[in-house]
Parts: structure tokens; sequence; C-alpha cells
């Protein structure tokens, strides 16, 4: 290891370091070569011991948010149910890198709701993008209180068919522009057809939050062994949890066996998506 003064500043070291040989470098630095996104093929796919590491950040996700959800009350504002997921996260050895909060009226103006001020009167949504070991583990749920009204239940059955149409369709070696082609065809079948403007839908996740740009990227491929983010949403619910895809199939990592879920068959399997939690 060699350290630098931040008055210095590191090129010297750099350049000491370098001895003549080209270095590649996924921040443009002066003397390095710049690499853009072909970085990609050297952190995935995952290792083994990459692989426990994910599975277990989407556990501890999960625990983070189960515990602030059933914890939540009525009048509790945005703010403070922020300020209860950084604590739970931080605990679990994961600080967040995003965290949003949204509740009510505002879940159906805004798709990505910074916390406020405001007291959550029915309807809540959480999102925390927590990371360990440099791995991100992003998941959303959401709270209601009393029973779903029937559109909500219509609206985030819609985005759990898309997210399910997703995880059957993440097959290695496919190119990600047909997964978009299909997510736009799930969203039309589901009778929202153009949502998907609305927000990106996803994609690899690992020591990134989020490659969202893959699925416009005609030159990009599915690969085994990689976690995913994918987060189809229409106005007033979204649905997302830390998948991974191995040989076996694409799986939701982060989904715990004590949370409401939906259920979809697609072909030969039957995807599980979390639903929303309905405290009477």
């Amino acid at each position: 290891m060699r350290a630098y003064t931040w008055f210095e500043g590191r090129q010297k070291t750099l350049e000491e370091l370098r001895k003549g040989r080209r270095i590649g470098c996924d921040i443009p630095t002066p003397g390095l070569e710049f690499i853009d996104r072909s970085w990609r093929e050297i952190i995935f796919p995952l290792t083994e011991p990459e692989l426990e590491r994910a599975r277990g950040v989407g556990r501890l996700a999960d625990e983070a948010m189960s515990q602030v959800c059933h914890a939540v009350r009525p009048e509790d504002t945005e703010m403070k149910v922020a300020g209860m997921l950084a604590k739970a996260y931080i605990e679990a050895g994961m600080p967040a890198d995003v965290l949003l909060v949204g509740s009510d009226e505002r879940l159906y103006k805004y798709r990505h709701c910074l916390p406020t001020d405001k007291p959550i009167e029915k309807l809540l949504l959480v999102h925390v993008a927590g990371q360990k070991c440099g791995l991100h583990g992003n998941v959303t749920r959401m709270v209601h209180f009393g029973s779903v009204p029937a559109q909500l239940k219509d609206r985030h059955r819609a985005v759990s068919y898309v997210h399910s149409v997703i995880l059957a369709n993440l097959k290695p070696g496919e190119c990600f522009v047909d997964l978009f082609d299909k997510i736009k065809a799930a969203y039309a079948e589901s009778g929202y057809t153009d949502e998907w403007r609305g927000h990106f839908q996803g994609g690899v996740v690992g020591y990134e939050a989020c490659e969202p740009y893959l699925l416009v990227d005609p030159r990009a491929v599915i690969q085994v062994n990689q976690t995913y983010d994918w987060l189809p949403t229409v106005p007033g619910t979204k649905s997302e949890e830390l998948s991974l895809l191995t040989e076996e199939g694409a799986d939701l990592i982060s989904l715990g066996s004590d949370w409401p879920t939906l259920s979809f068959t697609i072909g030969a399997r039957t995807f599980k998506t979390p639903d929303i939690l309905e405290r009477l």
C-alpha cells in the first residue's frame, strides 16, 4: 500500500506505481487507460464466497426491513421512519447508499420519494440500498394500515407480475434488450402499457448500487452467478427485491418466509414476490 497527502494529490504516486505499464481504470485518470464499462467482466460472475456474501446481504436486508415495517405506526412521519431504517441497517452492518420513504398520495405523484415531515396515514413505501462487503442489497417494501383498496391491489399485482416475468426470462447468454421487450409486453398485458417509461426498470447490482442502462445496450448479455435489482413500478406501488441468477434459474434472495407474498406461475416455475403488508 502507498499513501499520499491530500495536498500533493495522487498523480505522482500513480506514476511511481505504474512504471511505464498500461493500467486500466474505471474512473478517468490522467496517465491511466479508461476502460469504460468493460470492467464488469472483472467483477462478474460472482465467485462462491461472493455468492455467499450476497445471500447474507439479502437476509440482513429482509430482517431490517421486516423489523421496521412491523414497528411503524400511523402518524409516524416519513422522516421518523427513515431514521428507523437507518438505525436498523447500521446495526446490521449495512449502511444505506440510498434511503427512500414515501406515503399516501405522494406515492402517486413521485416514483422516488425522499422522506419529509409528512405523517403517514394509510400507505407507506420504503426503499433501502444497503451494502455490506461492497455488495448491495436493494429492497422495497410496502405497508398499508387497514385493508388494501382494490385499485391498489390491482396495481401491485401488475408490477409483481412484471417482476415475475423478468425472473422467468433471466437466462444466461441472452441479450438484455430482448428481456426489455418482454418487460414492455408484460406491462401491456397487465393493463399499464406505457408505465415502463416512467422509471428505469433495474439491472445488474453488486459492487454498484445498480446498472440500469443494460436494458438498452445491444452488447450487454445476461450472465449466470450475477445479482440483479429489478424494480417495476406504476404510480402508487413498486416491486423490488435482490435476485440472483444461478444455473438453476433466478430467485429472490432477500424475501423472507414471514413476509406476505404473491405467486405467479410462468412456464415451469412459480415465483413469489412481496405483497403489501396489511397492518390491521
